[in-house]
């Protein structure tokens, strides 16, 4: 699982080609919508998300279920599609903000995909 706190963990992501570039831009986007929603006058730079509101990119092998599965604390499943490209955008509700998880489409095995799919309908 890749964790994402800072705009130097995204740009990390895009140097080791390991995840689309298609899902980066779309985890930037959404750490800079955080950035500009919170900002306190902190350089882009500088700016971190607190450990609560981490950005997380699930990988195959992940315990994703363990992450997910908790009616009480799920808020959404959704299944996007960009360009022919298409991802998991998962909320868990933590105090009084969303974590957000990442999870490229057909990357675990088929019970963790079977419940995506599900959850994201």
């Amino acid at each position: 699982m890749k964790v994402i706190q800072t705009i130097n963990d995204i740009e990390s992501l895009k140097a080791t080609n390991e995840i689309s570039m298609k899902l980066i831009k779309e985890i930037e986007q959404d750490f800079l919508n955080i950035y500009e929603a919170e900002n306190d006058e902190v350089y882009v730079l500088e700016y971190r998300l607190s450990s609560w509101q981490a950005l997380f990119v699930l990988e195959k092998g992940d315990d994703v279920l363990a992450k997910l599965n908790n009616p009480l604390a799920l808020e959404y499943v959704e299944k996007v599609s960009v360009d022919e490209f298409e991802y998991y955008r998962c909320a868990i509700r933590n105090e009084y903000d969303l974590q957000i998880y990442y999870s490229q489409v057909n990357t675990h095995d088929e019970v963790i995909e079977g419940w995506l799919e599900e959850h994201a309908e």
